[in-house]
């Protein structure tokens, strides 16, 4: 998944379409036909990929939110100019989580969903899931590569 951070708001949400306008030419961000924000604190969207998300199914990244969040969807409505139609929504979110040290981060936000992840899904950032996971492709890289290099000596 690309590396950018969800974009989120934890303050101060434009109240109308002028606001937003006024947002998105302040933030530089004029050139995209479609934004998506996240209503929420930084801690908020870090802790999808902690404790109060769950994966994705046949995912290992994804993590999918527990609870709704306030979304905003922009969807550009002229393309030479800043302006844009605005939708106010609460929606599970579903967020690229990625390891750095001990802790797990949103690096990307994926999608939005009316309904929550399975009651079965894992939980996300739990040690024993990720991380092992990482172990083994380090190992099946380092055990093909063993098994490679003596057919070409």
């Amino acid at each position: 998944l690309p590396k950018h951070p969800p974009s989120f708001l934890s303050q101060d949400v434009p109240q109308n379409n002028e606001g937003w306008e006024n947002l998105m030419q302040k933030k530089g961000l004029c050139n995209r036909n479609l934004h998506t924000f996240i209503v929420t604190s930084t801690t908020g969207v870090e802790n999808i990929c902690r404790h109060q998300g769950k994966y994705e199914r046949n995912t290992r990244n994804l993590c999918r939110s527990t609870n709704k969040v306030t979304i905003y969807d922009l969807n550009k409505k002229d393309q030479t100019k800043c302006r844009y139609s605005v939708t106010e929504e609460m929606r599970y979110v579903a967020l690229g989580c990625d390891w750095k040290g001990t802790n797990c981060f949103p690096v990307h936000y994926y999608a939005s969903y009316e309904n929550g992840p399975g009651n079965n899904d894992e939980q996300c950032n739990k040690t024993n899931s990720i991380k092992p996971l990482k172990e083994n492709i380090k190992f099946l890289v380092i055990f093909s590569l063993l098994n490679v290099l003596p057919i070409f000596l």
